[in-house]
């Protein structure tokens, strides 16, 4: 009779004991469950770095698209932080530019070659003249000194625009290159192989 009243206590302690340990278990699953919801929903709404390099193999393309992309969202926040409406859409321009360079390294990261300056030196230089022009144009009783700078710099965003559009073009003519190359090489084939067509 007492094994069998220790025995059937002994059961009941282990069913309340699997009961709590679930129940332990359980809470931090459901947490963690809630947590992946949440960022999934967040990634869904941005579509963030991962949607800007989707389909790059090359790891030093999706470094630099990463840290490119990182870079035109620096600028895109200090574009509204600029209170004339000519010089935010100076930097918009700019930022466009920016973009289609970034898609050129995505559909070529050979690219990446002709794109370093740029890249390394000329983005950057961009981000602390923009940032250094906002803090200067804060100032409600500028001096003429102050005023000079940021006519200057109102100036420069213009060669800024200039020389982004210039290294926009060097990668597009870049392509346009191996393209011409890719169609002299098959048209070479094509005459060996006797399928010359000629239009009439």
């Amino acid at each position: 009779m007492l094994i069998a009243f220790l025995l059937l206590l002994l059961i009941v302690v282990s069913v309340l004991l699997f009961i709590y340990m679930i129940q332990l278990l359980f809470i931090p699953i459901v947490i963690g469950i809630i947590i992946l919801m949440i960022r999934n929903a967040a990634k869904k709404r941005e579509p963030g770095v991962s949607m800007y390099i989707r389909g790059v193999e090359n790891s030093e393309a999706r470094t630099v698209l990463t840290k490119g992309f990182e870079k035109q969202q620096t600028l895109k926040k200090l574009k509204i932080k600029v209170s004339k409406r000519e010089i935010r859409e100076k930097v918009n321009s700019i930022i466009d530019v920016v973009d289609r360079i970034f898609e050129c390294i995505k559909n070529d990261p050979t690219d990446i070659k002709a794109a370093r300056q740029f890249l390394n030196y000329y983005l950057d230089s961009t981000i602390t003249i923009l940032n250094k022009y906002i803090e200067l144009s804060k100032h409600s009783t500028a001096s003429s000194e102050i005023e000079e700078t940021l006519k200057k710099t109102e100036e420069l965003l213009d060669t800024i625009h200039h020389s982004f559009e210039v290294q926009l073009g060097k990668l597009l003519s870049n392509d346009v290159m191996d393209l011409d190359t890719e169609i002299t090489l098959l048209e070479k084939t094509f005459r060996m192989e006797g399928l010359n067509y000629k239009r009439s």
